[in-house]
């Protein structure tokens, strides 16, 4: 099928039966193009009738004349700053289609859209397209967050001079070089897709992992991620840890420097067996399935310790050029106290269960690391 060789627009109609076994693809139609001349797009999915615009007030005051223009043959309804979903069910049942203006918008849209039935288009103003073809969003209900599954929009129209987020969305392409190193070498979590592996690898060369080649580029990439990622390709330790520490790019350089070290240095420590139980409830996790641990994890890791720090060794030389990249981007630093990185490290296999840090645990050497005041 060869993913990595179709733009963006054509992977995100395609759907195809893939050698792994599984339908991947036809999620939504991405098109690129000025919000002014959004409504040759929309007719496709709704020739005439009402449509109910979602957005923030700060979004809808810099763009909202613009997007009211270019769909002044349609009959609009505006809801503003929504700080509960339910009130959108308010809307008659004459509404055509829903359209969200910006990232978080989109969340809000992809829930009411997909209990209405209607179809979402959404006009992304952050790169996350995670939040644009996930599984399921993140909405305001009653006063908190409630997680909901939801499909994702008919069609994602992106205007790059809207899009915001560069920094953190190259922070995010570049932490997956470590995810897509577990796949290749992990004898526990092997891609269950080359096609999808493929896919992400050429996201990542598309950048030079990097060199920044503008904001579409950026987009382009993220997008192609994200469809690896709702398709099942897992980004494992590195997404928990950039969880924990608020930053995808912090977590890959301080996870590649703990990887680097044990594949440099560790060995097989035969008393030190980890307190599973101790261990999980720290976590806040059930307690982990008792591993066979000598003969089988100390012969994979032998097996693959060659292979492994080649490629995290490449992965700690470009981290100069794609931290210069990332500030010239307008990311920010981050400080994480060295206990509670420490913590997170430590903890990483009870949260993830796969890759290098299950072997580290088994080792016991774990304990110990990344002691002090740590920042990037």
């Amino acid at each position: 099928m060869h993913l990595s060789a179709r733009s963006v627009e054509e992977l995100s109609e395609l759907t195809y039966e893939c050698e792994c076994g599984k339908r991947h693809g036809g999620f939504a139609r991405l098109r690129f193009g000025r919000l002014s001349a959004l409504s040759e797009e929309i007719n496709v999915f709704v020739p005439l009738g009402k449509l109910v615009i979602l957005a923030s007030g700060e979004t809808f005051l810099r763009c909202g004349s613009v997007l009211r223009e270019a769909l002044r043959r349609y009959k609009l309804l505006t809801a503003l700053d929504v700080t509960d979903v339910s009130s959108l069910f308010a809307f008659d049942d004459g509404i055509a289609g829903v359209v969200a203006l910006g990232t978080e918008a989109a969340e809000l849209g992809r829930y009411f859209a997909g209990v209405r039935n209607l179809p979402c288009i959404a006009i992304p103003d952050v790169i996350c397209s995670e939040r644009l073809l996930g599984e399921t969003v993140d909405v305001p209900l009653g006063g908190k967050r409630v997680v909901y599954p939801a499909p994702p929009p008919r069609l994602i129209y992106v205007d790059v001079s809207l899009l915001c987020g560069a920094a953190e969305a190259y922070g995010k392409i570049c932490s997956w070089a470590l995810s897509l190193l577990d796949l290749r070498f992990s004898p526990d979590d092997q891609p269950r897709c080359g096609e999808l592996y493929e896919l992400a690898l050429s996201a990542l060369g598309g950048l030079g992992w990097y060199e920044s080649d503008g904001v579409q580029k950026i987009f382009e990439s993220d997008f192609r991620l994200a469809y690896c990622a709702r398709e099942g390709l897992e980004r494992g330790a590195v997404r928990v840890l950039a969880e924990e520490t608020g930053s995808d790019l912090f977590a890959l350089v301080k996870l590649a420097k703990v990887y680097e070290l044990f594949f440099r240095k560790g060995y097989a420590r035969p008393y030190a067996a980890p307190d599973y139980v101790e261990r999980a409830e720290r976590a806040g996790v059930r307690p982990h399935p008792l591993f066979c641990r000598a003969d089988a994890f100390y012969a994979d890791f032998l097996r693959e310790r060659r292979g492994y720090l080649a490629g995290v060794r490449e992965i700690l030389s470009r981290l100069p050029n794609m931290k210069r990249t990332y500030f010239q981007l307008g990311g920010k630093g981050v400080r994480v106290e060295g206990e509670a990185l420490r913590r997170a490290v430590d903890l990483l296999p009870e949260k993830c269960g796969k890759g290098p840090l299950v072997w580290m645990r088994e080792f016991g050497l774990l304990e110990g690391l990344c002691k002090g005041r740590c920042k990037s």
